[in-house]
């Protein structure tokens, strides 16, 4: 009787000590925002990675600030930040989400000028080579990534847009015309 009330008053002092510590935590952390965007105080420092505060997962990048609109390690963030609980299973690799995530980092006169609609692209791979259009990130230079090509509406000049996809990001690393 006696060692069941010791481990009772044990694990009640545990939960409450851990109740104090998180709830220290909570208080040291806040939201900033500046010019270049979201980030989450952590006492002197931010947050780095992934981390859950107020109920929903946010990720943020290694110079502190939030990622949004974008997948990381397959899971979608929206324009808050936010992961989107619907792509808990992460997100496949298939070739529509592939299309449609290309389509979607597409600037609005882009998307006017392709033929129908994401649906429509063809997606392949490609090891990327310099000089293979507008490279905004040569670090992908040598490496196989995602290429889509869309159709054009465009008469006179090309006949298909490209784009390239980061393979471990999804996320936009160039573009360019084919006649």
């Amino acid at each position: 009787m006696k060692k069941l009330n010791l481990s009772r008053i044990i694990v009640s002092t545990l939960i409450i000590s851990l109740v104090f510590i998180l709830n220290t935590l909570g208080a040291n952390a806040e939201w900033r925002q500046d010019s270049n965007g979201w980030w989450n105080s952590e006492g002197n420092s931010w947050s780095i990675g992934w981390r859950y505060i107020n109920g929903e997962w946010y990720y943020f990048e290694e110079n502190g600030y939030m990622a949004h609109d974008t997948i990381i390690d397959g899971y979608k963030l929206d324009s808050d930040g936010a992961w989107i609980e619907s792509t808990q299973n992460k997100l496949s690799n298939s070739e529509q989400d592939v299309r449609e995530i290309a389509f979607n980092q597409l600037d609005s006169q882009v998307k006017k000028s392709i033929k129908g609609t994401w649906q429509n692209a063809k997606l392949s791979k490609i090891t990327l080579a310099d000089g293979m259009g507008n490279i905004t990130d040569k670090s992908y230079i040598g490496k196989e990534v995602y290429i889509i090509k869309f159709p054009t509406e465009m008469q006179s000049t090309a006949n298909e847009i490209i784009v390239y996809i980061g393979m471990d990001n999804y996320k936009l690393i160039g573009y360019g015309l084919l006649d």
